[in-house]
């Protein structure tokens, strides 16, 4: 090995081998084992060079043959354009590694003038297994580059995978990795150092696992996904698990001075109800807003349903979490498509998130296809002004994707027509609209769609039912997941709606009034690529219609940014009625500045302008305007 003799034997002469039976190796075990049709324990880039001799050499011989070789390191580079060049639902413009297998990200981390996403990666294939982590790094959150995995599973705790976790920075500032190690038989907390200011190689830390098992006084569910945090001095580690015997989820706490002693602390946050908040929790994150709001983010395991993304807002003392209202929020609007967000501040001090957004397609369908998930869309994070409630929008940076554009303006779209906007196609592209529907019921924004009307995903304006809906019933001449689902949306009562889309190849990202978010992965055939707008219930009003194509994550792009004019602060609502007012008293009224309210009873007051905008909030727990 690398000129070292590791074994030799010595044979009598005249003996023989006899091997007619078996089969010789080179690079892999004489154990085949295998998962989902690959070869778990072949080595890539291992094998040099290989010779057969009918004699053995001596140790100087085959020293002075390895001396002969003048590259030392196997390059493992795969280049996507080669590997998957023909296949057109691969997404072009979303980070994702160059192949195979990928899962959650963590450690969102803007470093040194960079961002660094890491990821669940195995680099064997497309397949839940013996998992590393990947690493990918962009100037601007639009070009993307995949770095050598900077963990991998070695002797030890972490034996069997190097699984969930994200990054920190030590009283030095300098970013720390903290991840789960898997031996196959249960979970520990382990960290590692980078060795450059590129954060390219890492070293694990000596002393992992720095928390070896978790509490011993818990019945607990499985012990992942680290996520560390620091409040007044003092870092805080929250790991996922859940309570068995349907105990609902837990986040279990440590807390330490230097990150690598950790003391165990009463639980942050924990909700018996499984049913409703899930029974383990996966992938805690806890994000400060302000000095007094937080959000506690969350992907649950359900009993019997999909995963999903859930939030609290609240405060937490510095020792638990305490949220405003008991009952989780999701973080996308139409939920369960979007999985694992790993937050992080980008290079503006701004909470930035990406999540997973999974393939949903038969698995062989993607074992074929040689890759599996992708990543969101970067998006912002705020907190509106209620206090309780996230909303994302795009990053500003990706218009730098922008290639050309294509605009419309003031076109009156009728009943139950079709082919309204010729002018525009494409997967791989950014649309926005501006419409005004306040003559029509429903709206109909239909993506992917064949030129016979075969295939089509539509968005659903739903204004006289107050929902917006995603109809994946006719997306796909595939294998994968048809339905059709809606969710509550309260539309600006004066009829106008503002929906930016993402497009890419396979993939759906729909933002409403800068509000709210939901994603999911479509599977069109090649040929559907027209956009269209179908009313129902009367007419509609295209305002402005802008669509982009967009470049790929692997070209570079000038400095630009494009954040959206007059963000509003709060959801649309329906018209209220005041209770009887002898419980609540408001004057002067009318006025034109300050506003008095009194209550005998109510415990919470939201307070809306004419149009239905919040402009203040009050709980028993705290009061926003």
């Amino acid at each position: 090995m690398d000129g070292e003799n590791w074994l030799s034997n010595n044979f009598a002469q005249n003996s023989s081998l006899n091997t007619t039976q078996s089969t010789l190796w080179a690079g892999k075990s004489s154990l085949n084992q295998v998962f989902a049709g690959f070869s778990l324990n072949t080595l890539n880039g291992a094998i040099d060079d290989i010779k057969v001799y009918n004699d053995a050499l001596t140790e100087e011989q085959i020293l002075a043959h390895y001396q002969l070789a003048t590259i030392r390191e196997a390059g493992l580079f795969i280049d996507p354009n080669i590997r998957h060049a023909d296949d057109y639902l691969r997404p072009q413009y979303h980070p994702m590694p160059n192949t195979s297998w990928t899962n959650e990200p963590y450690g969102l981390t803007y470093y040194g003038g960079k961002y660094h996403l890491f990821f669940q990666k195995n680099p064997n294939g497309p397949y839940l297994y013996f998992m590393h982590w990947g690493h990918l790094s962009s100037p601007d959150l639009v070009s993307w580059t995949e770095e050598p995995i900077p963990l991998a599973p070695s002797f030890g705790f972490d034996d069997f995978g190097v699984w969930s976790g994200t990054t920190a920075f030590d009283n030095n500032g300098n970013p720390v990795i903290f991840y789960t190690g898997v031996d196959g038989q249960k979970a520990g907390i382990g960290s590692a150092y980078p060795l450059d200011d590129g954060l390219i190689k890492w070293e694990e830390n000596n002393t992992n696992p720095l928390i070896s098992n978790p509490p011993p006084n818990f019945f607990s569910l499985d012990f992942r996904d680290p996520y560390v945090f620091k409040k007044d001095g003092l870092y805080y580690m929250i790991v996922g698990s859940g309570l068995s015997n349907d105990g609902g989820g837990i986040l279990f706490t440590y807390t330490s001075t230097d990150l690598e002693s950790w003391t165990l602390v009463t639980p942050l946050f924990q909700s018996s109800d499984y049913v409703n908040h899930g029974a383990f929790w996966e992938m805690p994150a806890l994000i400060p807003f302000n000095d007094t709001d937080y959000a506690l983010v969350v992907t649950p395991q359900f009993p019997g349903a999909p995963a999903d993304v859930i939030y609290w807002a609240g405060t937490f003392d510095g020792t638990t979490f305490n949220p405003y209202d008991s009952e989780p929020k999701r973080l996308e609007h139409i939920s369960k498509n979007l999985l694992a967000p790993a937050f992080g501040r980008d290079e503006e001090d701004r909470w930035t998130y990406i999540g997973i957004i999974p393939d949903d397609r038969d698995v062989a369908l993607q074992i074929a296809a040689g890759w599996r998930h992708t990543f969101s869309i970067p998006r912002l994070a705020r907190l509106l002004d209620d206090g309780v409630t996230l909303s994302a929008i795009p990053h500003p940076n990706l218009c730098r994707l922008r290639i050309d554009s294509t605009a419309v303006r003031n076109r009156t779209i009728t009943a139950n027509t079709n082919h309204n906007l010729p002018e525009f196609r494409g997967t791989q592209c950014e649309l926005a609209f501006s419409l005004n529907f306040s003559s029509a019921e429903v709206i109909n924004l239909q993506v992917y769609k064949h030129p016979n009307s075969s295939e089509k995903t539509s968005v659903i304006l739903d204004r006289g039912n107050n929902r917006i809906g995603l109809d994946r019933t006719q997306s796909s001449p595939y294998a994968t997941v048809e339905d059709l689902r809606f969710q509550d949306y309260i539309f600006n009562p004066a009829g106008d709606v503002k929906i930016r889309m993402f497009l890419d190849r396979s993939t759906l990202e729909v933002f409403v009034d800068n509000l709210v978010v939901f994603s999911s992965r479509v599977y069109p055939s090649e040929a559907s690529d027209l956009i269209d707008i179908r009313v129902e219930g009367g007419e509609a009003l295209l305002e402005a219609f802008n669509g982009y194509q967009l470049d790929s994550k692997e070209n570079t792009f000038s400095a630009i940014s494009c954040p959206p004019a007059d963000l509003p602060n709060s959801l649309y609502t329906s018209a209220i009625e005041l209770p009887d007012q002898k419980q609540i008293r408001v004057f002067p009224n009318p006025t034109t500045g300050f506003l008095y309210l009194e209550s005998e009873v109510a415990n919470k007051i939201r307070v809306f302008d004419i149009q239905g905008r919040l402009l203040a909030f009050y709980s028993e727990y705290h009061w926003r305007n």
